[in-house]
């Protein structure tokens, strides 16, 4: 079980590392051009007549225009991800039961002001509006991404513009469709949160594949239980006694 389990973790590893390299293609070169826009910086024009200097701003710019463009990614996978995560993990699931069940409930009253009514209810309704703004930010992630990934891959000979000037004509067709640059786009849309979420299936399987094989294992007979009763304590004296 061990072994498919790290077999599981290192080929999602290859595999997201390859869909990484793929998918931070978009903002690395959106991150690029924003970085060639920026022309009027004081005394850039100087620092660029030395030849040193001016090759040490242009790998500075490029590092920090591909961390950027990295960043982006990153905040962008991780809010397109956070809710299957949230509600496909055994272990999450429990720590966010355990969380809401902490929380105190504000009792409503009919004394209370109109404001203090609806901070109470904001406090008590805040584990929900958690959940639905972190849907919600999903969404516009994945549209931002949409976005992104048709412009570095146009699915359509001519990109938007093609596009849009065959549908004024009436004459488009599937002759036109970029196969390579569509299959691209949807395998960096959602190959990679594809990928996560079955790693996370497949280990949440496992956990309860180990954790049903634990309880219908039989408990160790009487003088087995005691022998190791004995040696628990034991060792635990040893622990207290070296501490």
């Amino acid at each position: 079980m061990k072994a498919l389990r790290w077999l599981v973790v290192g080929l999602t590893l290859v595999l997201l590392s390859a869909l990484t390299m793929l998918n931070i293609q978009p903002y690395i070169s959106m991150a690029r051009q924003l970085v060639a826009m920026i022309t009027d910086v004081p005394f850039l024009d100087f620092l660029m007549l030395i030849p040193v200097v001016s090759s040490l701003i242009s790998l500075i710019g490029r590092i920090a225009a591909d961390a950027f463009g990295v960043a982006l990614w990153g905040v962008l996978q991780l809010l397109q991800v956070l809710p299957g995560i949230m509600r496909g993990d055994l272990k999450i699931l429990d720590n966010l039961i355990r969380g809401v069940n902490n929380i105190v409930p504000q009792v409503i009253k009919e004394t209370d002001s109109e404001v203090l009514q609806e901070l109470k209810e904001d406090y008590n309704q805040a584990p929900k509006k958690w959940l639905k703004r972190a849907a919600t930010l999903a969404i516009v992630a994945y549209l931002v991404d949409t976005v992104l990934c048709f412009l570095r891959f146009p699915p359509y000979q001519g990109g938007v513009l093609g596009f849009w000037d065959d549908v004024q004509l009436g004459v488009q067709s599937l002759d036109s469709v970029d196969w390579a640059n569509l299959t691209s786009a949807i395998a960096t849309l959602f190959g990679f949160e594809l990928i996560l979420t079955f790693a996370i299936w497949i280990a949440q399987g496992l956990a309860l594949f180990n954790r049903r094989r634990a309880i219908v294992t039989p408990p160790p007979s009487d003088e087995h239980g005691e022998q190791g009763n004995h040696d628990t304590r034991a060792r635990r004296a040893r622990r207290v006694y070296q501490n």
